[in-house]
C-alpha cells in the first residue's frame, strides 16, 4: 500500500480535491470552480496516497482585531477525510502541520467552525477552545414594520468599511474575502443589501431556503435590527427571518467557533467576539 504524504495541493491534484470535496460536502463542481477561482489551490493542505487526496483542509488568512490590537489569524475551512481513510488520524496530522506552518509565518490564532456539535469535542482534543458564540432571533413577516428607507446592492467596499468601523473583538477579512462572501451569498440564491435610513445604515448578507430567509451577517450603524430585517423583507418577501448575531446566552449557549492559540497571550475578548463570513 502506498504511503500517505502531506503536502500543499497543486493543479495536478485539483480533480482529486474536487472528488473528496463532493464526497464530504455534496457541493457542485460549479461551486468548486467558483471557490478555487477566488482561492489559490495552494492554500489547501492535503494528505495524498498515490494520486488520491484522502484528507484535506484549506487555510484562509484573516486577523483578529480588538482594543488590545490586531493578531494574525488563520481560519481552517473544509476539513475532510475520505470515508475509506477515517480513523487514521489524518485530519489531526493536517491540523498539526497547518499549525506548524502558520506559526512559522507569524500567525497567532487558528480558528475553526465545527460543522456538527460533536466536532466541538474533537477539536477541543486538538487544542481548540470555545470562543465564538451566537444567538438567533426569529422574526415573522406579519410582525415587521414597513420599511421607509432605501436599499441598494451591497458592495465589498461598503461592507468592509462598516465591519472595520463598527465591529470590535472580531475576525477581520480583507476586501477580497469580503467580496467573495457577497458573491457566495448571491450564488446561493440570497443577496447582499446596503440599507439606508435617515441618520443610519446597515449591511445584510442573507440566503433563502423556501419561505425562510437566514440573515447570517448584519452590521448595524445607527439602524435598529428590526428595521434592517424589514428592509430585507421588502427585497425578499419571505414568511420568516432568522438573524444570527454574536452573543453568549447563559440559558442556552450556542457555540459557533473555536480558537487555538499558537503564539502570544490567550485570546481575551472585551465584547462578545464576532465571527462572520465563514461559509458555514
Amino acid at each position: 500500500m502506498n504511503e500517505i504524504s502531506l503536502c500543499r495541493a497543486n493543479s495536478a491534484l485539483l480533480d482529486s480535491v474536487y472528488a473528496l470535496w463532493r464526497e464530504t460536502f455534496a457541493d457542485s463542481d460549479a461551486w468548486l470552480d467558483f471557490f478555487f477561482a477566488h482561492h489559490p489551490i495552494e492554500q489547501t493542505l492535503v494528505a495524498v496516497q498515490g494520486e488520491q487526496v484522502v484528507s484535506m483542509l484549506t487555510m484562509l488568512p484573516c486577523a483578529y482585531k480588538s482594543v488590545a490590537g490586531t493578531r494574525p489569524a488563520c481560519y481552517l475551512y473544509a476539513i475532510a477525510t475520505a470515508e475509506s481513510h477515517r480513523g487514521q488520524g489524518l485530519a489531526a496530522r493536517l491540523i498539526e502541520t497547518a499549525a506548524a506552518e502558520q506559526a512559522a509565518l507569524g500567525t497567532e490564532l487558528l480558528i475553526v467552525a465545527p460543522a456538527h456539535f460533536s466536532l466541538f469535542f474533537y477539536y477541543a482534543d486538538k487544542g481548540f477552545t470555545d470562543y465564538f458564540f451566537v444567538s438567533e432571533q426569529l422574526y415573522h413577516a406579519q410582525e415587521l414594520p414597513e420599511f421607509a428607507g432605501e436599499t441598494a446592492p451591497l458592495s465589498a467596499d461598503v461592507l468592509f468599511r462598516l465591519r472595520e468601523r463598527i465591529l470590535s473583538d472580531f475576525v477581520s477579512w480583507d476586501k477580497e474575502a469580503v467580496s467573495f462572501a457577497i458573491k457566495a451569498a448571491q450564488r446561493a440564491g440570497g443577496g447582499a443589501l446596503h440599507i439606508k435610513i435617515i441618520g443610519g445604515e446597515a449591511a445584510a448578507l442573507y440566503t433563502v431556503d423556501g419561505d425562510t430567509a437566514f440573515i447570517n451577517e448584519l452590521i448595524l450603524n445607527g439602524c435598529m435590527e428590526e428595521e434592517a430585517v424589514s428592509a430585507v423583507h421588502r427585497a425578499v418577501g419571505a414568511a420568516r427571518y432568522i438573524v444570527r448575531t454574536n452573543g453568549y446566552n447563559e440559558e442556552d449557549p450556542m457555540p459557533f467557533a473555536q480558537v487555538r492559540v499558537l503564539a502570544g497571550a490567550p485570546a481575551l475578548a472585551f465584547n462578545p467576539p464576532y465571527l462572520g463570513l465563514t461559509l458555514d
